[in-house]
């Protein structure tokens, strides 16, 4: 670390927290898309969040997530009303 890495002010504790639970979810999404992509079948943002990998949260921040994330944004790829992985769009 130097000092262009390090925060000039500390960070609050909830702000950390959405930082580490967006990832989380980020990262659910992505590996409940990639088994699906395991069959060649897209999923919708609804089929998302009801076969989402260990995580429990609303249909709502799934959508949040996939609408405005934007690692989610560089790992998926989006036709029309379904998400597979970057590259995959053509299943």
């Amino acid at each position: 670390m130097n000092a262009n890495t390090v925060p000039t002010t500390p960070i609050s504790l909830p702000v950390f927290k959405r930082a580490i639970l967006g990832h989380a979810l980020a990262d659910a999404i992505v590996e409940t898309v990639a088994y699906a992509d395991i069959f060649d079948y897209p999923l919708t943002a609804p089929e998302i969040h009801r076969y989402l990998i260990d995580r429990s949260v609303s249909r709502e921040t799934v959508q949040a997530a996939l609408e405005h994330d934007p690692t989610l944004a560089q790992r998926l790829g989006r036709t029309d009303d379904y998400f597979t992985l970057a590259g995959r769009e053509s299943i």
